[in-house]
């Protein structure tokens, strides 16, 4: 490997990382969960109201739908854990023996959270950083609207061109060429050649 492309290697941040694959603390919840599931089918409350048979219908669907989408592709089984951990976190959804509820607020404007399921919510995320990563960085972007991702873009291309700028045209035409690269440090490259003709 040549010195000019270790360079680009290191300078340039690949548009598309690779995920770490699943190890035995990225299964920590979905285990928890069905253990949970296990208990409640065998030892726990019967079905009695609707809402209870809903609920618990619900939580057992998802969580059979995760593990599944976890055995096929693990990235989507973490995404479908998260949404029945939000769904059991709003109380929407169960499958576990115990409900501990904490609500805050007044009179009629009570909000409930079921500790245990943001409890899981916040392991999980905590377990499988890799696997969530780009969702975060998503709905931060949101969040911050597209005029600020404008802006954040502009910025990113600029650091690009100043890092760039001492770089041969040669240099600059392999990283312009590169779309597996950050398409703002692409841009960065084919705006200096432009500007060098």
């Amino acid at each position: 490997m040549k010195e000019s492309d270790q360079l680009l290697d290191d300078e340039v941040i690949e548009f598309s990382p690779k995920k770490p694959n699943p190890t035995l603390k990225n299964w920590v919840v979905l285990i928890l969960l069905w253990i949970g599931a296990v208990i409640q089918l065998f030892f726990g409350v019967y079905f009695t109201e609707a809402q209870t048979i809903i609920s618990y219908g619900l939580g057992y669907s998802l969580l059979v739908l995760a593990t599944v989408l976890a055995f096929i592709r693990f990235d989507y089984g973490q995404k479908a854990t998260f949404i029945l951990l939000i769904l059991g976190t709003l109380r929407l959804a169960n499958c576990l023996p115990v409900r501990t509820d904490v609500s805050f607020g007044i009179a009629e404007l009570q909000v409930h959270f079921d500790v245990v399921f943001l409890l899981l919510l916040v392991i999980h995320i905590l377990m499988n950083r890799g696997y969530f990563s780009k969702f975060i960085k998503w709905v931060l972007r949101m969040v911050r609207g597209k005029e600020n991702k404008l802006t954040y873009e502009k910025k990113q291309r600029n650091a690009f061109k100043e890092n760039f700028s001492k770089k041969t045209n040669e240099e600059l035409l392999k990283i312009a060429e590169n779309y597996t690269l950050n398409p703002n440090a692409v841009a960065a490259a084919k705006d200096l050649l432009e500007e060098r003709k």
